[in-house]
């Protein structure tokens, strides 16, 4: 009897494996059938009292420029190795949304996480263990709410940017991003195409590997770069307004780059400093030579306002975030 019930269960996975169902949106539910396809098919909106929840190894594809609007809650939760594969399907959440939260998902066909065109958000959006393969990304628009990117692997650059609430107040958007580097899935670069920050109210990017173009931090009113990689062609930290240096710490990084720019406006004696404690400069240990090959700042350009202090510069590099370049 009991192999005949494992000829029953096992016809019941094969036949699950070629499966393809409409992504259920109208009702709060758990999709936690193996091996099925869930289709997303042009414009769909997850209501704001619905709770989605796709569980491991499916896909979710999209046809006819498929966007899933989010305004309730939807978790998408794979595992290691039994991820969820999300596949030409646009993930946008609306104006004011609860939750997106992903977990163990691979990101593939244009598939991306993005916020309405000419339009801001609210509301919390969790990436961790993620991969976003090529032609893939997250750019985002906040006015607050709270925005965590854990483990997480991307080709392309990925975009996180806030401004002013609806009232005109100032946004109170969080930003953290942790452990984005590494073997994820077989890639074992971190965030290969650069992080761009702008705006955000409190940002911290810790043990991240930042390569790419270029990885630029503007205009963040409270920013802390700690135990990362930086190896992006150009690492930037802005600020479009004066004064604005004062939350910006720097610490125990290495810099592979030889392109470091800080810049405020300013000049004429009245510039603010910027220290970068306890980094590493592939392997450049004095001072003055790190100044003339690595860093730009007022000391190169009389319009900029800041300058750049070195603390304790490291012999060998710390690799918080990991040995992979």
């Amino acid at each position: 009897m009991r192999w005949l019930v494992g000829i029953v269960v096992g016809a019941g996975v094969a036949a699950a494996q070629g499966t393809e169902l409409p992504l259920p949106v109208a009702r709060s539910t758990t999709l936690n059938q193996e091996k099925v396809t869930y289709v997303v098919d042009g414009r769909k909106r997850i209501p704001w009292n619905v709770d989605i929840a796709v569980q491991r190894d499916v896909r979710i594809v999209g046809r006819n420029r498929a966007v899933l609007e989010i305004e309730g809650h939807l978790t998408i939760t794979g595992t290691r190795d039994r991820e969820v594969v999300v596949e030409g399907v646009r993930l946008e959440p609306v104006a004011r949304f609860r939750e997106l939260h992903l977990t163990d998902c691979i990101f593939r066909g244009g598939a991306c996480v993005r916020s309405p065109d000419q339009s801001t958000v609210e509301g919390t959006l969790q990436i961790e263990n993620t991969t976003f393969e090529m032609g893939c990304t997250a750019d985002v628009v906040f006015h607050a709410g709270e925005i965590t990117l854990l483990s997480t692997v991307s080709v392309e650059p990925l975009s996180f940017a806030a401004k002013p609430r609806p009232d005109g107040k100032p946004n109170k958007v969080k930003f953290e991003a942790q452990t984005c580097f590494g073997s994820v899935r077989g890639s074992n670069f971190g965030l290969g195409g650069g992080l761009v920050l702008d705006g955000i109210d409190d940002a911290t990017v810790r043990n991240c590997n930042l390569l790419g173009a270029k990885t630029s931090l503007r205009n963040c009113r409270r920013l802390v770069v700690d135990g990362s990689k930086v190896s992006s062609a150009i690492f930037e930290i802005r600020q479009d307004e004066a004064g604005r240096f004062a939350g910006t710490k720097v610490m125990k990084c290495d810099f592979y780059t030889t392109n470091v720019m800080v810049w405020a406006p300013g000049g004429g004696g009245n510039e603010e400093k910027l220290v970068l404690d306890k980094c590493w400069f592939k392997g450049i240990e004095k001072a003055d030579e790190v100044h003339a090959t690595v860093i730009k700042d007022g000391n190169d350009d009389p319009t900029n306002g800041v300058r750049v202090a070195l603390q304790k510069i490291l012999e060998r590099p710390l690799e918080l975030a990991g040995t992979e370049r």
